[in-house]
């Protein structure tokens, strides 16, 4: 009786000890369309992620600005930090990830301001409207 407790109890510690799909890294590559502000003007843009002689690579584009390239790209979780240049200041971009759908933050040294999704999440590939999940981030300054 005690080593048959002894073993449901192991089952149930380790089964509750074990991620299921949220905890699961996400897969950084693909192509990200997203919207924000920018001195109160919207502005609607594209992240590409590819991975290239082992590294992962890419650029943003946005309406009116000119294209950055991809310094560096971070995963933690479902969390997405990607490091860029505009030319003159080190810019940082952190998503949250819900489902396939993301909000987040860029940051430009003392200027911060909200990412959200367009709709498309691709890595998989770009398909209609999706909902958002607003999580709130913190400012890393």
């Amino acid at each position: 009786m005690k080593r048959t407790l002894t073993c449901i109890l192991a089952l149930v510690v380790g089964g509750c000890a074990t991620g299921g799909a949220a905890d699961q890294a996400i897969n950084p590559l693909g192509i990200y369309d997203f919207t924000t502000l920018i001195q109160g003007q919207a502005v609607s843009g594209t992240i590409r992620i590819e991975r290239m002689q082992g590294r992962y690579r890419g650029g943003i584009m946005t309406t009116g600005l000119p294209a950055m390239s991809i310094l560096n790209v971070a995963v933690d979780g479902q969390w997405l930090t990607i490091r860029s240049n505009t030319g003159t200041n080190p810019l940082e971009l952190i998503l949250a990830f819900v489902g396939t759908s993301f909000t987040g933050e860029w940051i430009i040294r003392n200027e911060a301001g909200e990412i959200e999704d367009r709709g498309t999440l691709s890595g998989r590939r770009r398909t209609g409207t999706r909902g958002r999940a607003h999580v709130p981030l913190p400012i890393a300054m």
